[in-house]
């Protein structure tokens, strides 16, 4: 499958440690290009397991499955018109509250995404 901005993408990088960053075709060659059996998925199974801190009461574990992605996926890249011309910098945690979906729904219409790096400040 090929997203209309490829042809605008430079440079992926795969970021390890400080000052050890890869490029994307030469982190990818080190795996088997063969292929692979996949498993069938039902939309009832479960793709994400999120664990709340208790803010507005006690802790718990929170299941969403695959059809509850796909479709808060589809609402909110209708709502907020996102597009393969978008970039997103993930400025929320994407472990905190599944980064409200960001990270599906500007996927599924190939949006470029910017992930920072933790970034530590010293007083």
């Amino acid at each position: 499958m090929k997203f209309s901005n490829q042809d605008n993408l430079k440079k992926v990088i795969v970021q390890g440690e400080k000052g050890n960053e890869v490029n994307y075709d030469q982190w990818l060659s080190q795996f088997s290009s063969s292929s692979f059996d996949r498993v069938l998925l039902e939309e009832s199974d479960v793709a994400s397991l999120l664990y709340t801190s208790g803010t507005t009461g006690k802790p718990k574990g929170v299941i969403l499955t695959h059809r509850s992605n796909y479709l808060q996926v589809l609402s909110t890249q209708h709502h907020l018109r996102v597009s393969d011309q978008d970039t997103l910098l993930h400025v929320l945690p994407v472990f905190h509250v599944n980064g409200w979906g960001s990270p599906f729904y500007y996927t599924a219409n190939g949006a470029t995404q910017v992930m920072k790096s933790r970034s530590r400040s010293y007083l």
